[in-house]
């Protein structure tokens, strides 16, 4: 008994279904109900995200406006997101075992510019995070690589008209992405200057691990997508499980949310446990900074704006300096404080004040 209904479609109703979508008619009688293992997992993912974002949140207002937060934010909401809507979908009952791979695969024609919107979001989220990291002020480079992966996966919705093929392509070209992304932070960390480290040992160590869980997300797309039909004979719940979510994907994922929740709380439990000395003076309180550490007056002021998030750029403008002096400044003040970021710099701040 066929699931699925085919008829013939006018032009219009092609283009109309490209654009808003359409859900597919999937008849009940062969629905299959969501094993407790796949609700558990996609709904500790769902929670880590919205932990993660809440944690930002926090820290954007509570401990520093800064743009990296803002973007990570915007990583995990949109993350989240994309991961409701699969439950959603699995919980209405509009997946079948018996067609798993035509209704698995059949997803991405079903609300497609939602689904791009939530992709853009996660790349921009991710890549301009790098880019503050990365300290990259270029506005090509910052806005060009987003767009370019949005047209490409808008390409490849239009064009490629195999839905197995499609799916495998827009998520590569996701992953692809993702990898990039993480090694120019390993890459950047590897040749830094000591003006500028950018990113700590610690993240350091936590991206060189999310690099290799990356490398098996793609190993993971090219290896269980084909042999799909293969898993649906071995077992048809492990085969629905791998084909309806990119498992290793959702791991890094959770694993980022988690050392950023980790990363958040310790930010927050830092600047809070002097919540009732905040109404003093905030100067007072960055002249003692500079005593303890032995900083000079010029780095003092440059402490002052560092902890207001502003970027190298934004502080040489203000105080009249080359951008070769204030990084020469940061390291002084990195090197004298024992530090090897902002993020570090703003939790020892608080800590010692």
């Amino acid at each position: 008994m066929r699931i699925y209904t085919v008829n013939k479609l006018s032009s219009a109703h092609i283009i109309v279904r490209l654009l808003w979508g359409e859900q597919p008619i999937i008849g009940r009688r062969d629905a299959a109900s969501m094993s407790p293992f796949s609700f558990l997992f996609t709904q500790v993912i769902i929670l880590l995200c919205i932990a993660a974002v809440t944690v930002l949140i926090c820290c954007i207002f509570a401990v520093a406006r800064k743009e990296s937060l803002i973007f990570l934010s915007v990583f995990f909401g949109a993350y989240c997101t994309e991961m409701y809507i699969l439950l959603l979908g699995e919980f209405q009952g509009f997946q079948t075992v018996s067609d798993a791979l035509t209704a698995l695969y059949s997803r991405m024609l079903n609300l497609p510019l939602l689904r791009l919107l939530i992709s853009f979001l996660l790349c921009v989220g991710a890549w301009e995070y790098s880019c503050s990291v990365l300290n990259v002020r270029h506005l090509g480079w910052r806005i060009g690589i987003p767009i370019t992966l949005f047209l490409a996966q808008s390409t490849i919705l239009i064009v490629v008209p195999e839905r197995v093929l499609q799916q495998m392509l827009f998520y590569a070209i996701r992953e692809i992405a993702a990898i990039v992304v993480v090694a120019a932070l390993l890459m950047r960390q590897s040749f830094a200057s000591e003006q500028e480290p950018g990113i700590s040992k610690r993240q350091s160590r936590l991206l060189s691990r999310a690099f290799v869980i990356l490398i098996l997300v793609f190993v993971e797309e090219i290896v269980t997508r084909p042999a799909a039909k293969s898993l649906l004979s071995l077992n048809k719940y492990i085969a629905y499980f791998f084909l309806s979510r990119n498992v290793f994907e959702n791991l890094i994922v959770g694993f980022c949310a988690y050392h950023t929740i980790s990363d958040g709380i310790r930010m927050l439990s830092a600047r809070l446990s002097h919540s009732g000395s905040m109404q003093g003076a905030f100067d007072t309180r960055v002249a003692q900074f500079g005593k303890q550490f032995m900083l000079t007056e010029r780095e003092v002021e440059v402490v002052s704006l560092l902890l207001y998030a502003k970027s190298n750029q934004e502080i040489a403008t203000e105080l009249v300096l080359s951008i070769g002096t204030v990084k020469s400044h940061v390291s002084h003040i990195y090197g004298k404080t024992g530090i090897h970021s902002r993020q570090d710099l703003a939790q020892l701040f608080w800590e010692t004040t």
